[in-house]
């Protein structure tokens, strides 16, 4: 039996889900300087973290699968005509994307989904992982003397999550970080666009810094000022998630302009930032569109109970 160890690294923690006959999830801190945007810097820290916290936690993997955020993945979707196997799709893929970015597709390993054919066409998305990040993913796994068992985009993860708790609906789901915070607009349970914010709520704190003249002050101070400056932290918060608003109102647009009038139907927060009330508040300033979020207990882990979902 596959007891699997599920993980998402990040800036400052790493979260992890652990299934065996029955799931749990547990948050651990992340090596300084050991990791940045999807990339491994120190893979014998990460690696040692993970295995003390393994001993600690007296769980038992013998596989493990990574979530991975990285502003450097690029998912694009594509129509293509249908072709007669495999290897043809994925060069016909691989050829429409060439024509859309400007690097070269040698340094990235591509993965596709199809999700249906439709006036002749075979409609799908693609993910493109810079082949340097999976090597770091790869040699902790060696480390920690496991198998992998998926490696998978936090985009894609969140989905999976989204389409077991939803009926159909156009959504847009927003991870919110301390580091960054990941937009991405779904349509009839397929990805359809993403955007990677880099303006995370250190954004926040650097605004509060600045209104309220305060000395720099740790990540784990911000609740204390969030909750106890209400008039200035809205303020602040306002103006660090302007890229968001832009970002939701473009979403809503392209769901108008593409999908026949359709309209995005749920806005859904989650991450280490969604259960702010006063975000909450902001974002239903922001729009007539429902605000959903995630339940309490996995509002911090919907990233890896997704990358856990098989489809």
């Amino acid at each position: 039996m596959k007891n699997s160890l599920y993980i998402e690294l990040n800036a400052d923690r790493i979260k992890l889900l652990y299934r065996s006959k029955k799931s749990h999830q547990f948050i651990v801190d992340m090596p300084e300087n050991a990791y940045e945007d999807g990339k491994i810097n120190h893979v014998k820290k990460i690696a040692e973290t993970l295995s003390n916290s393994i001993k600690k936690l007296k769980i038992r993997p013998n596989e493990c699968s990574f979530c991975i955020n990285s502003s450097r993945v690029i998912i694009k979707q594509f129509a293509i005509s249908s072709l007669d196997n495999k290897e043809q799709e994925s060069l016909a893929i691989q050829e429409g994307i060439a024509e859309v970015i400007s690097e070269n597709l040698d340094i990235y390993s591509m993965s596709y989904k199809l999700h249906g054919e439709e006036n002749g066409l075979l409609k799908g998305t693609a993910v493109l992982f810079p082949k340097d990040l999976l090597r770091g993913y790869q040699a902790v796994a060696r480390r920690l003397k496991m198998d992998i068992g998926v490696v998978d985009v936090s985009q894609n993860c969140a989905i999976k999550y989204y389409r077991r708790i939803e009926e159909n609906k156009n959504a847009i789901l927003i991870d919110l970080n301390y580091h960054y915070i990941n937009v991405t607009l779904m349509n009839n349970y397929h990805f359809c666009l993403n955007k990677f914010l880099t303006k995370g709520f250190n954004f926040v704190e650097y605004y509060l810094w600045k209104e309220m003249d305060l000395a720099q002050r740790q990540e784990s101070d911000i609740m204390h000022y969030l909750e106890g400056n209400w008039n200035i932290t809205k303020a602040c918060i306002r103006e660090s998630v302007k890229e968001l608003e832009l970002t939701i109102q473009q979403f809503i647009e392209y769901t108008r302009n593409n999908n026949q009038g359709e309209e995005v139907q749920e806005i859904f927060l989650y991450g280490d930032y969604a259960d702010i009330n006063l975000l909450v508040a902001i974002m239903k300033d922001l729009t007539d569109i429902p605000i959903g979020m995630c339940n309490e207990k996995n509002i911090f882990h919907v990233n890896v109970i997704g990358c856990s979902v098989r489809e």
